[in-house]
């Protein structure tokens, strides 16, 4: 399990749209890593929405900050 370290508790109307076309309240902003293989990769800015059931990763978002290459296959997600 990671740790989001919150920066910014957001109070009032900021929403993100999920794939339906439903929005949800974006509750916090923070701070992470995740770990790939033996790397651990810095994501900043990370919105937390606490409806949310799963962990959802902006391909952007990770390929901008650090700039990396990722490689997506049905087996397996290197980075």
């Amino acid at each position: 399990m990671y740790l989001l370290i919150l920066e910014a508790i957001i109070k009032g109307t900021n929403d993100v749209i999920i794939g339906d076309g439903s929005s949800l309240q974006i509750n916090g902003i923070g701070d992470t890593n995740i770990k790939q293989m033996i790397i651990m990769l810095p994501l900043k800015n990370i919105l937390f929405v606490l409806e949310l059931i799963r962990n959802l990763l902006s391909v952007n978002q990770l390929t901008t900050q650090p700039p990396v290459n990722c490689e997506f296959s049905d087996e397996i997600f290197l980075c």
